[in-house]
């Protein structure tokens, strides 16, 4: 071997070596950093120190925001948890079309379906119906079951936020896996708890509460360190083969609520206008017995003076009423009229008529009486008996 081909030998060894210092120097670099890590504002973190919890309190075992400083990854795994962070997760376990058995029994039932199919395809249909529309299949199909044993599809998103990240992070091995199956079981209780006019109709903001509720207890007896902020239906709908007659119940009972609404609505119009009628024909009523009862009593009063005088002299107070009586029907004739006595030569002069009386009605001769002449025109004839 010639001294170039050594030198060339020690210098690729060299190389080598160095190469690999510098590496293991980055790895060793890099394994010592590996215990710094920042944790975002939306987050905490928990260090698991050799597969157990670091820390003797809660207060040492969770981490807020900024720079954490722990052992190597060897040592020391950091576990960052969203804790304030709103994750929504969709359950379409039982919303139309979606699968609920295991691959095997699906393409048997495939398979069976396509030997169906084969079988009435020579067969017309009747009114445009398909076994898709007319039948439900469990292996393709999630359903829920009603109270009054129907059927319905529901499509759930759920709100939730982790509360307690050292249970989430730590205790529970597929912490989204049990909030779903701990979401589907109450859903399926809830609405099996109901009728399907409530669930589909009125009830269907109380079903979402109580689906919520059940599963939030659920999930706190278990630790799951999950709390549910809201729980929306996308959609809860009957089956496709009876959807039309669900939709016309639905329509007549929002017609039937907006008729409701129209007529609380005239009530609320009608119902003062009719006291306000009644509080008026009230005080008219009042305000008129009122005054009957104070003309009743003035002219019981009176009455009661007049028979007063009456028995003291009732000559006078005949006399007196008679001409009182006399007097106002004769001021209210507007014509001239001569009334003689019979057998007498006694007359009777009245007021002659004003210019008014003359211009509007003709004036009429009257007939002379026995042993008496036309009545005088003149005002200072007037008043004679």
């Amino acid at each position: 071997m010639t001294d170039d081909n050594r030198r060339a030998i020690t210098d690729s060894l060299d190389a080598a070596f160095r190469f690999l210092r510098w590496g293991a120097i980055v790895v060793l670099a890099a394994i010592a950093l590996s215990g710094v890590t920042y944790v975002r504002s939306h987050e905490q973190a928990v260090v698991v120190r050799f597969g157990k919890l670091a820390g003797a309190t809660a207060a040492d075992q969770v981490h807020g925001p900024g720079i954490l400083i722990a052992y190597p990854y060897l040592i020391d795994r950091i576990i960052r948890v969203p804790v304030r962070t709103v994750q929504e997760m969709e359950i379409a376990d039982f919303a139309i079309g979606t699968a609920g058995a295991q691959p095997a029994a699906a393409e048997a039932q495939e398979q069976t379906d396509t030997e169906a199919g084969e079988q009435t395809a020579e067969q017309p249909s009747e009114a445009g119906a398909t076994p898709e529309n007319t039948t439900i299949d469990p292996t393709k199909m999630g359903y829920c079951v009603t109270g009054d044993q129907n059927i319905v599809h529901a499509d759930v998103v759920v709100k939730l936020q982790i509360s307690d990240p050292i249970n989430y992070a730590l205790y529970v091995k597929d912490p989204e896996a049990v909030v779903r199956s701990t979401v589907c079981e109450a859903l399926t209780q809830a609405i099996g708890a109901k009728g399907v006019d409530s669930v589909l109709a009125e009830g269907k903001k109380d079903l979402a509460v109580a689906v919520r509720d059940r599963a939030q207890k659920r999930l706190d007896e278990t630790n799951t360190g999950v709390q549910l902020a809201a729980l929306e239906f996308r959609e809860i709908v009957p089956p496709a083969a009876v959807a039309p007659d669900f939709e016309d119940v639905i329509n007549a009972y929002v017609e039937k609520q907006t008729k409701v609404q129209e007529a609380q609505t005239y009530r609320e119009q009608e119902v003062p206008k009719a006291q306000a009628d009644r509080d008026r024909a009230i005080s008219e009523a009042q305000a008129f017995a009122a005054d009957r009862l104070a003309r009743a009593r003035g002219e019981a009063a009176t009455f009661k003076s007049v028979l007063a005088e009456y028995r003291a002299n009732p000559k006078v107070v005949r006399e007196r009423l008679y001409r009182e009586k006399v007097e106002k029907i004769i001021g209210g004739v507007g014509k001239r009229l001569l009334v003689p006595h019979k057998g007498s030569a006694t007359r009777l002069i009245l007021p002659a008529p004003s210019a008014a009386d003359q211009s509007a009605t003709p004036a009429t001769p009257s007939a002379p009486a026995q042993g008496s002449a036309t009545a005088p025109t003149k005002p200072q004839e007037q008043g004679e008996r």
